[in-house]
């Protein structure tokens, strides 16, 4: 029984997946749950035309839920990212407003560091010096504490996103050893105002099933904080990746004294088993 608290649509500006392939996917998949939670990243609001992808991808989770709530249960949501930054806060005002959602997920995706836009996951870090991919991540954890101390949403995803592409594909072999302080502050914030922590399982692979973020040593740092809220999200882009390698998520929380992870209707936590 699982509920994927975290994908993506045609309504996202980086996929083009159908709404109904998800559902069919997650359908044969056997899982309980599925969320829409499309793009809603602050800076490109107008780009992409946020404000009206957003609610359509929100109308039509309700109406597959209505098709096929009887298979599955399709909920609406929206992953917001650049709430850090004081510029945006009209259009953070707005996105919240859009649709009465089920789940909110915050995230960061895009940093400024000196004077620039480092969007993690199109940057080339193949010739970025050290010191420079430091102050990035430095940057990041900084958005991502002010966001969650300034808002309140729902679950937290992917906390050690940008080394999907620093490490992941450019193999820097970037350490976050001097940013444990920082992360265990976003933990504690998180923590006291009831966010969920996501397990996202967008690297795990047939090759590598245990590619989860956050990592084991971050994992166990929440739990040794009182951390008790979790969801699962696949992140997914492509239709079929939805609930990927959830099982291994699930021993993986086990392994680690977690029996339960939540879902998210209409913003309220509700717990089940694993």
């Amino acid at each position: 029984m699982y509920f994927d608290c975290h994908t993506h649509t045609k309504h996202s500006c980086d996929a083009s997946k159908e709404p109904l392939d998800a559902v069919l996917s997650a359908v044969d998949k056997g899982l309980y749950g599925l969320y829409f939670t499309d793009h809603s990243d602050l800076r490109l609001f107008e780009l992409h035309n946020i404000p009206e992808e957003i609610p359509k991808s929100c109308r039509t989770a309700d109406e597959l839920n209505g098709k096929y709530g009887d298979r599955i249960r399709i909920f609406s949501g929206i992953e917001i990212s650049d709430a850090a930054i004081d510029k945006y806060a009209d259009r953070l005002y707005s996105a919240l407003r859009f649709y009465d959602y089920d789940i909110l997920l915050a995230s960061a995706h895009i940093v400024d560091y000196k004077g620039k836009e480092c969007e993690f996951s199109s940057a080339d870090f193949s010739n970025v010096d050290k010191e420079d991919i430091d102050g990035l991540l430095r940057t990041y954890f900084e958005y991502m504490l002010r966001t969650v101390y300034e808002n309140q949403f729902s679950t937290l995803c992917h906390v050690t996103y940008p080394l999907r592409y620093i490490n992941g594909i450019y193999k820097r072999g970037a350490v976050i050893d001097n940013y444990i302080k920082m992360i265990e502050d976003v933990y504690k914030v998180i923590i006291d105002r009831n966010t969920a922590l996501e397990i996202n399982t967008a690297k795990c692979t047939a090759v590598n099933p245990y590619a989860f973020c956050p990592e084991e040593d971050l994992l166990k740092l929440y739990i040794s904080l009182g951390g008790k809220m979790f969801t699962l999200g696949s992140d997914s882009h492509i239709a079929g990746s939805e609930g990927r390698c959830f099982d291994e998520a699930a021993a993986f929380l086990k392994k680690n004294g977690i029996y339960e992870c939540c879902y998210f209707e209409k913003l309220r936590p509700v717990s089940y088993s694993i």
